[in-house]
């Protein structure tokens, strides 16, 4: 019924990934750790995150649109 911590690392699938979950989905995550690429706008993939409760409470950029990321539920 709920996730404590979701770890994702998919090389660039993770904008699809976040895109296509539901609201429903994202609400049994209790913290996020990712490592994101340009495969996708960031602002979008985070602002998709945000909007699900979740606060950014690390970013790690590693060059460019590419880092790791942390998010835990508000």
């Amino acid at each position: 019924d709920q996730v404590d911590l979701l770890k994702i690392d998919i090389e660039g699938g993770e904008h699809e990934v976040f895109h296509s979950s539901s609201p429903e989905t994202l609400q049994k995550i209790k913290h996020i750790a990712m490592e994101y690429h340009p495969d996708g706008p960031k602002s979008d993939l985070f602002d998709k995150i945000t909007s699900s409760n979740f606060k950014l409470v690390h970013d790690y950029v590693i060059s460019g649109a590419s880092g790791v990321a942390y998010f835990e539920r508000n």
